[in-house]
């Protein structure tokens, strides 16, 4: 599974966790958390090599 395929799929997951038990629960925040960490993963690793060959 790709990067981008885990999201979509977390994604889904957090959309039907906050339906089933709240926005605010402690499921959902999780989720929502797990999501955020995979979206950055992919900024960083977007922005790794603009930055690589700067001293």
């Amino acid at each position: 599974m790709t990067l981008n395929q885990h999201i979509e799929e977390k994604r889904k997951e957090l959309l039907h966790t906050a339906k089933s038990f709240g926005f605010q629960s402690r499921e959902t925040l999780r989720c929502s958390k797990e999501l955020d960490d995979l979206i950055i993963n992919v900024q960083h690793s977007l922005s790794t090599p603009l930055f690589a060959n700067q001293k």
